[in-house]
């Protein structure tokens, strides 16, 4: 066997995925069955191996109860090297790069990126319509609205098939910025930012400045919140380390101090988190992500902080339930230890050797409008399989959303999600906006 008999779609999952075995993986990312026989089955997992790494689960979470399950570790869009190799490109890269390329710089958002790469640009402009939306899109900017948010008040299908698709477009963008890093065309990474809590809401809508008094007064508060959450077995969150993060000012440096008449007096104002903030957030998402676990599987105590599930974010946020968990118990935790500060994470890049820039192209392309429609559809495929293989298990109050099912629907159950009419009914509606039939998306 050689590995022209096998097709390699590495973007048909998402690192972090897990199947109920190696044979569902090989499906998956090559719409085939391994080969039988000891030589060519180790021929095919070396040769998967360059596109699609892989773990038994249980390696990776000792809480697995299946000793088949694997769960994807590493994706390579240019797949790793080997003798005899030709070359594959992918439709995701081809019509990435030069989207990507068509901006020398960004910084934003990651989903603001999205929307400013055309990426369902038809989606977009029917959303805007909404008053909702555009009242949005007025307050903080033409391309700051987020397609995919994944809000309690949309029914669960929905959620998950936003979650679903979004983290398809994350895991695309940043594997094409890599691929884009390696050949030196650009350089990117991802930084912090924060809104930090310095105002006291006095009401009728005016905000008055805290002194730094009371934000010493506040820092106490919050240090003795924080410590608290340090007593349990194992807890990772570093007292030390998270100070900074309190009303996102270190009132105990001088230099704030004697400027801090001048810091911040837009109640909005956005700044750039310093690299000891940045250092505190790492750690605080990594205990909740411990804490999100604990909760998660019922353990009696928090586990150990060197499970990779938990030290991973790109694999814990790969599993939907975990992810709920976790911006659910953030919300809860983060007003008590940190105060209203508000903290996220924006990608950046810069193009720079604009010359090897120019060379991609596809044929038979032209308009920046085709290449993001090109990615769409093929999101839209993706997601179409995704439908049929993704599980999510439903409440009491998710049951109505379960239509397309035969029975009589349970709490408690996971069920697919093309089980969910909200979640087929986003599908379909989708693929009507770029015009795709059954035959391109089955």
């Amino acid at each position: 066997m050689t590995q022209k008999n096998y097709f390699f779609d590495a973007l048909a999952v998402h690192e972090g995925q897990i199947f109920p075995s190696f044979k569902a993986l090989f499906q998956t990312v090559t719409g085939r069955e391994p080969p039988t026989g000891k030589k060519n089955l180790e021929i095919a997992k070396k040769n998967l191996a360059r596109y699609v790494e892989h773990k038994l689960l249980i390696e990776v979470d000792p809480t697995a109860t299946s000793k088949r399950a694997v769960i994807i570790t590493a994706i390579h869009e240019d797949p790793l090297p080997m003798e005899d190799h030709r070359g594959e490109r992918g439709t995701y890269a081809d019509f990435m790069r030069p989207l990507v390329l068509k901006l020398s710089e960004f910084e934003g958002k990651m989903y603001v990126l999205c929307n400013e790469l055309g990426l369902f640009s038809r989606y977009f402009q029917e959303m805007q319509r909404s008053s909702v939306v555009k009242d949005t899109l007025g307050r903080n900017g033409e391309f700051e609205y987020n397609l995919w948010n994944t809000n309690e008040k949309l029914l669960l299908g929905e959620r998950e098939y936003n979650a679903l698709l979004y983290r398809q477009l994350r895991d695309v963008l940043k594997r094409t910025l890599e691929s884009l890093q390696k050949k030196g065309i650009l350089e990117w990474g991802f930084i912090f930012k924060c809104q930090p809590d310095l105002f006291y809401d006095v009401g009728n809508g005016k905000y008055r400045k805290k002194s730094l008094v009371e934000l010493e007064s506040e820092k106490q508060t919050y240090l003795q919140e924080i410590q608290k959450e340090t007593r349990g077995s194992n807890a990772l969150l570093n007292v030390e380390l998270v100070v900074p993060l309190i009303n996102g000012i270190d009132i105990s440096n001088p230099f704030v101090r004697g400027k801090y008449s001048l810091y911040g007096e837009d109640r909005h104002e956005v700044v750039y988190c310093t690299p000891q903030q940045e250092a505190a957030i790492q750690n605080y998402q990594l205990y909740v992500r411990q804490l999100a676990y604990q909760k998660h599987f019922k353990l009696e105590e928090l586990p150990k902080g060197d499970l990779e599930i938990i030290t991973n974010e790109g694999k814990f946020f790969a599993n939907p339930a975990l992810a709920k968990t976790y911006q659910r118990m953030d919300e809860k935790l983060r007003p008590r230890l940190f105060g209203n500060i508000k903290f996220w994470k924006e990608v950046y890049y810069k193009v720079v050797d604009p010359e090897k820039a120019k060379t991609y192209r596809p044929e038979g392309f032209s308009k920046d409008e085709e290449y993001a429609a090109q990615v769409s559809k093929e999101v839209l495929r993706y997601m179409e399989k995704q439908l049929k293989k993704c599980e999510v298990e439903a409440e009491k109050r998710d049951l109505a959303d379960i239509t397309n099912y035969i029975g009589e629907p349970e709490a408690g159950r996971k069920y697919y999600l093309s089980c969910f009419k909200s979640a087929a009914d986003k599908q379909k509606h989708l693929e009507q906006l770029y015009n795709m039939g059954e035959d391109e998306t089955g």
